[in-house]
């Protein structure tokens, strides 16, 4: 066409440099809500050659090279990160250029364009909630959000454009149009993107720890919040709880059977028939919902309700929003109107309206007055290219970017009711999602092969940084699961950061037999009892950027072993988790180099190794890394039903170990412990609690000394015939 296009590299931050390619005269945003940090601030050690093109940073020289054109990027050893890739094959509608536009003649579609060289060991991961493979080399991508019916297919809920690279640098695609990658799947040299824009913003992230790319990510884009404690507690939900004394008989079950839980969750049947979702009760299905709300919470239940941001015409909280312009238009700026899941013509609350967001926030905190606790905020997914909002964006550009308006303004509407800590349930997601904590995996079938398929997604979705993430125990829809399959999944769901029973049939143990609730009662209470490095593990989480639940790679990045497990993860720091994903209880793992203590028996193992077992159905594979520090409460039927005293400190710690834990509400007390020769020394900082020590694991324990001060240890044998150490230990400190 024969316009100029101009390329500009900015030292954002430390670790982090900004590229900018697009017409000369392109207007570039000062910022968007994918954003947190919107100016530079890059540290005092860069240097800019412009005879050379080169920028230097304290970490990163980033060239640009004309011939042949295009950018190379080294760390200060000199070590070539990436460069653009130069030679391969065409192919014309999705060019292998080292960076270029697009545009097609039918419809004037523009895309840029960018390639890279696919090194021969390289591995890729990140992109959102991809279900297939955790390692997506090889892979054909589509940032695309899609309600997918499904989560066993390439579509997704919730696209991330971040992408890590095991050579030690993530890209981060500063852009909400369709993204359309091809990861070493069109040619086997090149990692390649399209993205349906005049202009292109993205962000290289350098580590080399993935864990120190997911922190920049998080500086960059926010860190995510801490969610209320009794969030962390079990969610019982199915589709759906069709009336007061349904819901009410649950929550009785729930208590005479001694299964904890904090949440009950209402489905759309809260609503009148056709008014999903207005945000009004059906008081003939769930009459005097206040008082029905006030007895739960005497209970220790929060409840939850279901709702969509598509308001059905005809209703009358659809009149007043058409009235005053509170939803998308049509390219007549007319009301849009689309189907929803009951094909029924609904209006999309336009969230870059601010009077729209007020009207929507008050709309919740009329409920959360009432009693309501938190929403569930299905869909997001369904917002058309031709839809023109309020800001004068597209369906184009808001379509990917609509999931996180749409949870930001229910999240800030919770949040006001929980003394700033905010939570949602949400399906649909893309980057900074995670400021808006939780997502869920969406709509599952109940199969084995589809539960491995929900794991997969949940640790490439932590590998997109997100913290915390969810998703249906026993999965959505299909046929009934039978109890086998019922307590598989539940073994390793009530492992994850957030738990849920959820589907179209009942979710509730008791619907599977006596020796399905004894074993999911077994698993959940080991939860609330571990609550406390749960909560541990949150707040590390939100400050470093870092998933609940975390892939092998991103805790041993050099065993290039761990780069193509997706079957097992850590939970926190501390406890590798082998969720039984195959009928009948075989189960093939790998444990990476260190010490493992298998949770259950006490037995040592050490890695690197792979290992196979047939694993009885009571039990799911736990292994306790070495310098494992777990905080445990006593149980209780609820969050909030007992304090957390006396608290007990399980360890497995053979030389020394370190970390922050938390109180209930949430104050650091820094542990840290050394062991030698049989003599324990542990420092709690500010004001150690009254202290239940457990020790396991091979040391001899002769003597324990909290803060200086020396406690007696006494040996005991556990029922699975392991030998531990215990001491009751307490400070003479105290707050004043």
């Amino acid at each position: 066409s024969g316009r100029r296009a101009e390329l500009s590299v900015t030292a954002w931050a430390p670790g982090v440099v900004r590229f900018r390619f697009g017409p000369v005269e392109k207007h570039w945003p000062e910022s968007s809500e994918m954003l947190v940090q919107t100016r530079p601030s890059p540290g005092p050690d860069v240097r800019i050659s412009e005879e050379t093109h080169e920028l230097e940073t304290e970490s990163l020289r980033v060239r640009i090279t004309e011939n042949p054109w295009g950018v190379e990027v080294r760390d200060r050893t000199g070590r070539l990160l990436q460069r653009s890739h130069v030679s391969g094959p065409l192919k014309i509608h999705f060019p292998l250029h080292q960076l270029g536009f697009q545009q097609r003649k039918s419809d004037g579609l523009q895309r840029v364009f960018a390639a890279f060289d696919l090194w021969p060991d390289e591995a890729l991961f990140g992109l959102g909630e991809k279900f297939g493979p955790l390692n997506k080399r090889g892979q054909r991508v589509v940032s695309w959000d899609t309600d997918t019916t499904n989560c066993s297919t390439d579509r997704t809920y919730k696209n991330v454009p971040l992408l890590l690279s095991s050579r030690g640098y993530g890209l981060f695609l500063h852009d909400s149009h369709r993204i359309e990658y091809e990861l070493g799947s069109w040619s086997f040299t090149a990692t390649s993107f399209a993205v349906e824009n005049d202009g292109l913003e993205w962000f290289f992230l350098y580590g080399p720890a993935f864990k120190t790319i997911l922190r920049r990510y998080a500086d960059l884009t926010g860190h995510a919040p801490v969610p209320p404690l009794w969030t962390f507690g079990l969610w019982m939900s199915r589709f759906g709880y069709k009336n007061r004394a349904e819901l009410e008989k649950i929550a009785a079950e729930l208590r005479a059977r001694r299964i904890p839980a904090d949440v009950l969750h209402l489905d759309p049947f809260w609503l009148k028939p056709g008014h999903a979702c207005d945000l009004e009760w059906d008081e003939r299905a769930f009459p005097n919902p206040d008082e029905m709300l006030r007895e739960l919470a005497e209970q220790g239940f929060k409840v939850c309700l279901w709702e969509q941001p598509y308001v059905p015409a005809g209703t009358e909280m659809f009149r007043e929003g058409d009235e005053k312009g509170y939803f998308a238009k049509d390219e007549q700026g007319r009301t849009l109107l689309i189907p929803d899941f009951e094909e029924k013509d609904t209006g999309i609350v336009d969230f870059t309206n601010p009077e729209a967001v007020r009207w929507y926030h008050e709309k919740h905190r009329r409920l959360l007055r009432r009693g309501a606790a938190v929403f569930k905020t299905d869909m997001g997914e369904a917002v058309p290219r031709e839809a023109v909002f309020a800001d004068g964006r597209t369906g184009a550009e808001l379509h990917n970017l609509y999931p996180l308006l749409y949870n930001r303004a229910v999240w800030e509407a919770v949040a006001e009711r929980w003394n700033g800590r905010g939570v949602v349930w949400g399906r649909s997601g893309y980057a900074g999602s995670q400021r808006y904590p939780v997502q869920w995996g969406g709509d599952s079938f109940t199969t084995f092969e589809e539960m491995a398929a929900v794991l997969r997604g949940g640790l490439s979705y932590g590998l997109s940084g997100v913290p915390f993430w969810s998703q249906d125990i026993g999965g959505f829809q299909g046929n009934k699961p039978d109890p086998e399959l019922y307590i598989r999944w539940a073994q390793w769901g009530l492992f994850n950061s957030h738990s849920r029973c959820h589907g179209v049939q009942p979710r509730e143990p008791w619907e599977y037999g006596e020796e399905a609730e004894r074993i999911f009662r077994k698993f959940d209470e080991l939860r609330y009892r571990f609550l406390p490095t749960l909560w541990a593990a949150a707040y590390e989480a939100s400050e470093l950027g870092l998933p609940i639940m975390r892939p092998l790679v991103l805790e041993f990045q050099d065993d290039p072993t761990t780069w193509h497990i997706e079957t097992e993860y850590l939970f926190g720091p501390w406890i590798l988790v082998v969720p039984v994903l195959e009928r009948g209880g075989h189960v093939r793992f790998y444990l990476p180099r260190g010490r493992w203590l298998d949770f259950w028996t006490g037995k040592l193992l050490k890695g690197p190794s792979w290992h196979e077992r047939q694993v009885p159905l009571e039990e799911m594979p736990l292994f306790l890394r070495d310098g494992a520090l777990l905080p445990k409460a006593p149980l209780a039927q609820f969050v909030g039903e007992k304090r957390w005293e006396p608290l007990e400190l399980e360890l497995f710690v053979t030389s020394e170990s370190s970390w922050t834990l938390r109180d209930e509400e949430g104050q650091p007390q820094r542990v840290s412990v050394h062991v030698q020769d049989g003599h324990a020394e542990i420092h709690w900082q500010p004001h150690p609690p009254a202290v239940e020590l457990l020790w396991r694991g091979p040391v001899e324990l002769r003597h324990v000394s909290l803060n200086g001060e020396e406690f007696a240890v006494q040996e005991d044998t556990l029922p699975s015939g392991e030998r531990v150490f215990r001491a009751e230990v307490s400070s003479g400190e105290s707050e004043s």
